[in-house]
């Protein structure tokens, strides 16, 4: 059956940890289509970074960002004595 002529239908929905599957059917339990093609299927997710992996990457950002705040401070704090010597 279309599922666009379908008056009632039921979608049946399998929900995994790295992967959803799903099925349409109609009031018969008959498998439904949409464009000529069955209202089924399934998707499978890429597999997930460890959290060890995510802690090492926060970590090298945090690392980087901080080392970027010291230069900036210093930048600020040296600024005055750096124009007695180089206005530019």
């Amino acid at each position: 059956m279309n599922l666009r002529n379908a008056q009632n239908y039921s979608i049946g929905l399998d929900l995994g940890t790295g992967s959803v599957g799903w099925a349409v059917i109609d009031e018969n339990g008959e498998l439904c289509s949409f464009n000529k093609k069955a209202a089924w299927g399934s998707r499978i997710f890429p597999n997930a970074n460890p959290a060890s992996e995510a802690r090492i990457h926060r970590g090298q950002r945090r690392r980087y960002e901080r080392r970027r705040q010291r230069i900036l401070l210093l930048q600020k704090l040296f600024s005055k004595e750096m124009n007695f010597v180089d206005p530019e």
